[in-house]
């Protein structure tokens, strides 16, 4: 693994203070135990981070687990627990959101400078497919970013799962296995373990490959429009009180491509992010811009609403209530 232990040592300087996000699951093992070979080499500071759900009979024991494994490295261990189950049509998007809700607030409260995550290049595959099937543009291809802006590193990204737990085995190391894991309910359980594996044994053995390289190619395309767009968007945009327009002659001279990320890069500014952007419903307002303008027309883009007359597209930020 010392391809591996040079990557992860690339998102690192000297004397940083890192928690890893440590399940118990194979991969979180993996990582905890590269950055404890890295840490004393480049001056790191390393502790671990578990979040409890509650949601299992055996999530006491995984924490206990964990546990141990800092003790055992003389580390820090940050133990975070959910104040309730959420409700269970909504439980991975929820606790995912509790998660990161409790990592942030570590490097809010100093306990660290970065929290590394255990994603892997399955994860990466796995997330781009999702967004295809769930309608998804060429942004949303991107999928998981290597670094956030609030802190949450993933130096995994590269390596496949397979790798990590061979690596384990040979190192004699245990692991918790989370039973969920095998629940073909979730979509990302059902790509995981039967879509996927049919998809590379019918087409390429290296799809989770290829589909991690996309990401990376699409992350470094949105890199370079975020830089091109950025004062375009501040130089048209014009806020309201309850949101914000853009004019549409200066809309219409513009490249299509342009058009599109536009109003994808105004709906990230609005709701501070872009969940739930369409590309569907994208292109059809992208189809009422282009065409004469006879009357105005409303619909609804990701959580905003959106409004187009003669002179303007108007976009309404959530929460500000109906267009009237």
């Amino acid at each position: 693994m010392a391809v591996a232990r040079e990557t992860l040592a690339s998102f690192f300087q000297p004397g940083d203070r890192i928690a890893a996000a440590v399940s118990g699951g194979a991969d979180s093992v993996a990582l905890f135990l590269l950055l404890a070979e890295l840490a004393p080499v480049y001056g790191l500071q390393l502790s671990i981070a578990h979040f409890d759900h509650h949601w299992r009979p055996e999530s006491a024991a995984d924490a206990a687990f964990v546990r141990g494994l800092a003790a055992q490295h003389s580390v820090d261990f940050h133990l975070g627990e959910a104040p309730a189950a959420p409700p269970a049509r909504d439980r991975e998007q929820a606790g995912r959101r509790q998660r990161y809700a409790y990592f942030t607030a570590l490097i809010g409260a100093g306990r660290a400078d970065f929290i590394a995550t255990a994603h892997t290049a399955d994860d990466q595959a796995e997330t781009v497919l999702l967004r295809l099937l769930r309608g998804a543009g060429p942004s949303g291809l991107a999928g998981i970013l290597p670094r956030r802006a609030d802190g949450i590193i993933r130096p995994l990204l590269g390596f496949r799962r397979a790798e990590l737990r061979a690596w384990l085995e040979a190192r004699q190391q245990p692991w918790r296995e989370d039973a969920t894991n095998a629940d073909l309910g979730p979509r990302r359980n059902l790509l995981r373990h039967r879509f996927v594996p049919e998809l590379a044994a019918a087409f390429n053995p290296a799809l989770a490959v290829h589909l991690a390289s996309l990401a990376s190619f699409a992350q470094a395309e949105n890199e370079f429009w975020a830089s091109y767009l950025d004062p375009l968007l501040s130089h048209l945009w014009t806020p309201t009180t309850t949101g914000g327009t853009l004019p549409r002659k200066e809309l219409l001279a513009l490249p299509l491509a342009v058009q599109r990320r536009l109003l994808r890069a105004a709906v990230e500014r609005l709701q501070g992010d872009v969940r739930g952007l369409d590309s569907l419903a994208l292109e059809e307002i992208l189809a009422w811009l282009a065409a004469p303008a006879r009357r105005p027309r409303r619909r609804s883009l990701a959580r905003c609403s959106c409004l187009l007359t003669a002179r303007t597209l108007e976009l309404i930020t959530p929460g500000a209530g109906p267009l009237l």
